[in-house]
């Protein structure tokens, strides 16, 4: 999957400014407008043995499922997005998380008199290729969190 375009804000996971013990990881929302591109996979969440549970370390307020997977168990929809969005002050890399937004439709008043936008339809691309022959597995055992590409 690989996606381009522009965004009213990013809610990701990235690596962390501080030392704060653990995965070493800080979620933010990177306020726009944004410039981003993204590359990602799509695959089917994984947990053969039923007695593994999410830890609490991923199982964030506002998450759903296995943190920046957002995947709810075994056999689920799965996708990974890592994403680079660009504001006026920063840029930033980290995995996709819910709660990021294109940007909404303004009022007539207020349509950008060069690009057109609110007139147009959103600045966000996403292309999808098919892979045939496998499939992506999100991992998680009792081993831990990997991923695992088998044949279908």
């Amino acid at each position: 999957m690989d996606c381009t375009g522009s965004m009213a804000n990013c809610v990701m996971q990235r690596f962390g400014h501080e030392d704060h013990g653990g995965l070493g990881i800080d979620v933010v929302n990177i306020r726009g407008p944004l410039e981003v591109t993204a590359t990602g996979v799509i695959g089917t969440g994984w947990v053969p043995d039923k007695s593994v549970t999410v830890p609490p370390l991923l199982k964030r307020e506002g998450w759903t499922g296995f943190g920046f997977g957002g995947w709810e168990g075994h056999e689920t929809p799965y996708c990974h997005v890592h994403i680079v969005v660009s504001n006026n002050s920063e840029t930033v890399c980290g995995h996709l998380l819910e709660g990021s937004h294109l940007h909404p439709k303004p009022a007539p008043d207020k349509v950008d008199k060069i690009t057109g936008r609110g007139n147009v339809p959103e600045h966000f691309t996403v292309a999808i290729a098919k892979v045939s022959g496998v499939v992506l597995k999100a991992v998680f055992d009792k081993s831990g969190y990997y991923h695992d590409v088998v044949a279908a």
